[in-house]
């Protein structure tokens, strides 16, 4: 096998497991929104486990894109393995919020933890932007993407 091919291999390999990712994304956001409310907490396990994924589409696009740039590849991991971390975290904090949240939406003592959860979901945003620029830009000086 060639170098070519390898990273060939690679590269399917990573576009298949951030298509997985996606789909894990998607199914939890559009049953968490429009789903009857007992399917509320299996869309925050899906996005719990989409978060857990996304460890992985970034390790795969790490060994994808070392031999490019070890160091921006790593630095681009660590963010999204950040993001991952934050949007976990995120999900959980509304696993927790959920019954309590559904029963009394006007509850003044949850005003500070759903705010706390808006601005961790807004500082995963900035690591996911950061981490996938990173990849993008390694992924075009690469030759991968025609």
């Amino acid at each position: 096998m060639t170098n070519a091919d390898g990273m060939q291999a690679r590269a399917r390999r990573a576009g298949l497991i951030i298509l997985t990712v996606e789909v894990c994304y998607v199914a939890s956001l559009v049953t968490s929104t429009s789903g009857p409310d007992v399917l509320h907490r299996p869309a925050v396990a899906l996005q719990v486990l989409a978060s857990a994924a996304t460890i992985a589409v970034a390790w795969a696009f790490y060994e994808l894109l070392k031999p490019v740039n070890q160091g921006l590849a790593s630095m681009a991991f660590l963010f999204r393995v950040a993001e991952a971390t934050l949007f976990g975290v995120y999900a959980v904090f509304s696993l927790f919020l959920l019954g309590t949240v559904s029963s009394r939406p006007d509850a003044p003592f949850l005003a500070p933890a759903t705010q706390a959860q808006s601005d961790l979901a807004q500082v995963g945003q900035i690591y996911f932007s950061g981490g996938s620029a990173i990849f993008f830009y390694l992924l075009h000086t690469s030759g991968i993407i025609p």
